[in-house]
C-alpha cells in the first residue's frame, strides 16, 4: 500500500524538482531510486543544472547501489555543457 501511495505523489503535478531530489536522498531503497533516477530523464536539462551538486553528491556516495552514476554518465555524453 505505501508502494502505491509513493507512486501516486511522485506522479502528482505539485511533485516538482526539489521533492524529487528530496526523495532521491531519501528514500534508499533500489526500486524507489531506480524509478527517480528514470524520472530524471524527462527533467528540464535547467532542473538538472540546478541541482547538478546534489546529484554528484548523490552518484559518489550512492556508488554502489543506485543507478545514478549511468544517469550523470548518458548526461555528460549528450551534453558538453553538462560534461
Amino acid at each position: 500500500k505505501g508502494g502505491g501511495s509513493l507512486l501516486r505523489l511522485f506522479r502528482a503535478e505539485c511533485f516538482d524538482a526539489h521533492f524529487h531530489m528530496y526523495y532521491l536522498f531519501h528514500m534508499e531503497h533500489s526500486g524507489i531510486q531506480d524509478y527517480l533516477v528514470n524520472e530524471l530523464y524527462k527533467m528540464t536539462d535547467a532542473d538538472v543544472d540546478y541541482h547538478l551538486p546534489q546529484l554528484c553528491q548523490l552518484a559518489v556516495m550512492r556508488f554502489q547501489t543506485s543507478s545514478l552514476k549511468r544517469f550523470v554518465a548518458d548526461k555528460a555524453a549528450e551534453s558538453m555543457h553538462f560534461a
